[in-house]
C-alpha cells in the first residue's frame, strides 16, 4: 500500500517536471519574440505551479482518509480558487508591476490551460487509484 502512495507521488513529480519544462519553453519563446520585459510568464508559472502542488497533496492526504466526498470538494473548491487567484494574480501583476500588454494576457491564459490539462490529468489518475 505504501509503494502504491508513493508511486502517485513520484509519477505527479515526473508529470511537474514535464509540465514545469513545456512552460519555462512557452515563457522563452514568448520573451524572445513578443514580451522582453515581461515578469507575467514567471508569476504566472510560479502561481500556478504552487498551487497545483497543494491542490494534488491536500486531495491525496483526504483520498487516503477516504473521507467520502471531501475529494470532489477540494477539487472543485480548488478550481474556484484558481481561477480566482489568477484574476487577483493579473490584478496585482498590472498594478504593481507594470501595465499589461494583449501578449502577457495571451500567455497567462495559455500557461493557466497547460496547468489546468495536468491537473485534470493528474487528479483524475489519482481518483482512479
Amino acid at each position: 500500500m505504501i509503494r502504491h502512495y508513493r508511486d502517485a507521488i513520484s509519477s505527479f513529480f515526473a508529470l511537474f517536471l514535464v509540465t514545469e519544462l513545456a512552460v519555462c519553453s512557452l515563457i522563452i519563446f514568448f520573451s524572445k519574440h513578443y514580451l522582453p520585459n515581461s515578469n507575467v510568464g514567471w508569476v504566472a508559472n510560479i502561481y500556478f505551479s504552487l498551487f497545483s502542488v497543494v491542490i494534488y497533496l491536500s486531495a491525496f492526504k483526504n483520498l487516503s482518509r477516504s473521507a467520502g466526498n471531501a475529494f470532489i470538494r477540494i477539487v472543485m473548491g480548488g478550481s474556484g480558487i484558481k481561477i480566482g487567484g489568477a484574476i487577483l494574480v493579473l490584478l496585482l501583476v498590472h498594478l504593481l508591476l507594470q501595465p499589461l500588454e494583449k501578449p502577457e494576457i495571451i500567455l497567462f491564459l495559455l500557461i493557466y490551460v497547460v496547468f489546468t490539462i495536468f491537473e485534470t490529468y493528474t487528479l483524475t489518475k489519482l481518483n482512479n487509484h
